[in-house]
């Protein structure tokens, strides 16, 4: 179930408070993502910070690249009466799955599903290559909001559109299955 966010707040440093129509504040920290999502560090800059605004009643955009789906906050953020925001969602290391033409395997080296290692993939290629999610949807004909999706590791992309993004950044899509070594 998708809860419709109604406000929206900026606190200090990268933390948001959001109201939702259940009544529910919710208030996260989004420098708990900037590992997993290079690309939010922009977001340290207050007045980009600022800049904000709720887009429909699930998401937070701040320009054509940085977004963030208010369902996050709901789940993992904190009543407002506690100190610092949690974060249960872990920041994925940068590692194989962080370049372009990395492999991605069902399961990462620090045990993250495929999907966290095919998100931070496409990210970073994506940064990489210079490219905005909306130039990226242009040129591969994927929605600017599914591939946002897919880069926070929200979706389960078939191998496909991968290899449509991967085309498109001018890079290769490799998967490869990797098994444990015998001592």
């Amino acid at each position: 179930m998708q809860h419709k966010a109604t406000g929206l707040k900026f606190l200090e440093g990268t933390v948001l408070e959001v109201t939702f129509q259940d009544g529910r504040v919710r208030r996260y920290d989004i420098a708990v993502l900037f590992d997993r999502y290079p690309q939010l560090r922009e977001l340290e800059d207050r007045e980009l910070f600022l800049s904000g605004t709720l887009m429909g009643d699930y998401g937070i955009i701040w320009n054509d690249e940085l977004d963030l789906e208010t369902e996050i906050i709901y789940e993992d953020g904190e009543t407002p009466h506690k100190k610092k925001p949690a974060a249960r969602r872990a920041a994925a290391p940068a590692g194989k799955g962080s370049a372009p033409g990395a492999s991605v395997s069902a399961e990462s080296a620090s045990g993250a599903p495929a999907s966290a290692a095919a998100a931070a993939a496409v990210a970073a290629a994506r940064s990489r290559s210079g490219m905005s999610q909306k130039q990226l949807s242009a040129a591969t004909g994927i929605d600017q909001a599914d591939i946002s999706r897919i880069e926070r590791g929200l979706a389960n992309p078939a191998v496909s559109t991968l290899e449509r993004i991967a085309r498109a950044l001018g890079g290769q899509l490799t998967i490869g299955i990797l098994f444990p070594e015998n001592e």
